[in-house]
């Protein structure tokens, strides 16, 4: 959206509800957007929604639906939504008008920000993400056309009303979410989550410092192609953001970090002597950028005051993006941004593709043996009751080639519970634990993610026999998850507390035998006083 004011077009309404429309600011994949004033003279941005979507009944209930979340989400670095119709011939949704350009217009007009400006400009997105967040919303269309360059900092605005196009069939091509920044997940038509957000806004900060998407451009279907399988074009960073970056860039979003995360790089103290954190010099970059496009376009140059950028830098609200206010949803972020080379000393791989290839050989085995047996049964049965061995043989044979499609079925479901039993990959880190759910059959993604700050104390159980070690964790007073959370990932309460992961360790496999070695080792450093280790078996 780039907020330059053209005149009203012949056709275009005149009022929309309470306002009288004074000019276009653009339009997007959901309708066209207007200025607008109200009666006591106060400018407001109205988006009016195409007729095509407002005759769609399950378009107009999941807009309804998600005006009504937008409008309790309030924060210095979002647009606030101010008045709405819904169920008008035409919806409408009225935003407060913020005089600044967009951060693609600021960008394209004078070139890309200055290495110094984006920590300011990525924590003040930052922090507006993380009051969307705090409210269960995603904003699901984070671009550059949808942060403002506002008088007191970046604001976000066209959030909250992306999930509702969801319902309707034919907008998947919609433009709404340019697919450059939309992430691999969203490509997929999968669930988005935050970690969808900070996707977004780690391509949003490599576009304001290189002035091009990490993904290229082009037509649609291969920019969303190199978006799910290609690595981003990250030349011509700085090495820390590029860093931040790549990690916010992650293709599975229980790689990526976490709103918070990304405000705790974002708002490190300065390496350099006697700087200030909040960057003064940083703040007039983006304010100049932000006043030259705003002259161009015609509009009110917009002030940006350095205590604004400086509140950014020295004083993150980071409250608002912790975990999910309902503790029964489970943690929904991700691991947060660290060391490669520590990811890999601690990430263990719970089953491995030979272990799941003989457990499907040993599961279809067993099916087979178990259909087999089931005829024979029949057929034992036949025989006690005719009395006559000819008879009964026949009859078996008859049952088991009449009903060849029961084998099959049974072999195939035994092949499928192979295929879907257990996760793949335990992380452990300095923020979190984490259970990436990489299991070639799933129904549902059963990855989790447990902050350090949710945990009282962890332990690492040997099981009978030695062939698996259990990860347990006991949760602190108040974060407690519930049984919806326990289900949806898969998670049993045993030893005292919950049972996260399951190390398997396969006999005579030396390499996976010293896993629960190195397990320990990475609970003990990174849960310092929360792990707890468990007396030797016997003692």
């Amino acid at each position: 959206m780039s907020k330059v004011i053209e005149p009203l077009r012949p056709g275009d309404p005149r009022e929309v509800g309470p306002y009288a429309l004074r000019g276009r600011l653009g339009a997007d994949g959901l309708g066209r957007l207007f200025l607008g004033r109200a009666h006591d003279g106060r400018l407001v941005a109205v988006r009016v929604i195409f007729p095509g979507l407002a005759d769609d009944e399950g378009f107009r209930r999941g807009f309804a639906a998600e005006v009504e979340a937008a409008r309790r989400v309030c924060g210095p670095f979002t647009v606030p939504v101010v008045d709405a119709d819904t169920s008008a011939d035409q919806p409408w949704l009225a935003t407060a008008y913020v005089p600044g350009p967009c951060l693609r217009r600021a960008v394209e007009t004078h070139g890309p920000l200055p290495a110094g400006a984006l920590p300011v400009l990525g924590a003040g997105v930052a922090e507006g993400l993380a009051a969307i967040h705090a409210h269960d919303l995603v904003h699901r269309d984070l671009t550059p056309g949808n942060v403002l360059l506002s008088d007191a900092g970046p604001r976000l605005t066209g959030f909250g009303v992306a999930r509702a196009l969801d319902a309707v069939s034919h907008t998947g091509s919609r433009a709404a979410a340019a697919p450059a920044f939309m992430p691999p997940e969203q490509v997929r038509g999968l669930d988005v989550g935050p970690p969808g957000d900070v996707f977004s806004l780690g391509a949003v900060l490599a576009f304001a410092a290189t002035g091009r998407s990490p993904f290229g451009d082009g037509p649609g279907e291969a920019v969303r192609f190199r978006v799910v399988h290609e690595d981003p074009d990250l030349s011509g960073l700085p090495t820390d953001l590029a860093l931040l970056i790549t990690a916010c860039l992650a293709k599975n979003p229980h790689h990526r970090p976490t709103v918070t995360d990304v405000l705790d790089r974002l708002t490190a103290p300065p390496q350099k002597p006697g700087q200030e954190p909040g960057r003064p010099a940083a703040q007039e970059t983006i304010q100049g950028a932000g006043r030259r496009a705003a002259l161009e376009a015609g509009q009110e140059a917009p002030r940006w005051p350095p205590t604004s950028a400086t509140t950014v830098i020295a004083h993150p609200r980071r409250a608002a993006a912790q975990l999910p206010s309902d503790p029964t949803d489970g943690p929904r972020g991700s691991a947060p941004v660290v060391d490669v080379a520590e990811v890999a000393a601690v990430g263990l791989a719970i089953t491995t593709p030979a272990m799941r290839a003989a457990k499907r050989v040993t599961d279809v085995g067993v099916g087979a043996l178990q259909i087999a047996a089931l005829f024979g049964a029949v057929g034992l049965m036949t025989l006690i009751i005719s009395g006559d061995p000819g008879w009964a043989w026949e009859f078996t044979r008859h049952l088991a080639s009449g009903f060849w499609w029961f084998w099959i079925l049974g072999l195939a479901a035994a092949f499928v519970h192979s295929g879907s039993d257990g996760h793949d990959r335990l992380t452990v880190d300095a923020d979190r634990i984490v259970v990436a759910d990489e299991r070639w059959v799933r129904w549902r993604d059963r990855s989790l993610s447990i902050p350090w700050t949710r945990i009282e104390r962890v332990r690492l159980v040997a099981e009978p026999g030695g062939t698996a070690h259990s990860v347990v964790v006991t949760f602190r007073d108040g974060h407690e998850p519930g049984k919806r959370w326990e289900t949806r990932h898969n998670v049993r309460t045993r030893h005292g507390g919950h049972v996260v992961a399951r190390l398997s360790v396969a006999p005579g496999d030396l390499a996976r035998a010293a896993l629960p070695s190195r397990l320990r080792d990475a609970l003990r450093r990174h849960g310092k006083d929360k792990y707890t280790p468990d007396p030797p078996p016997g003692a």
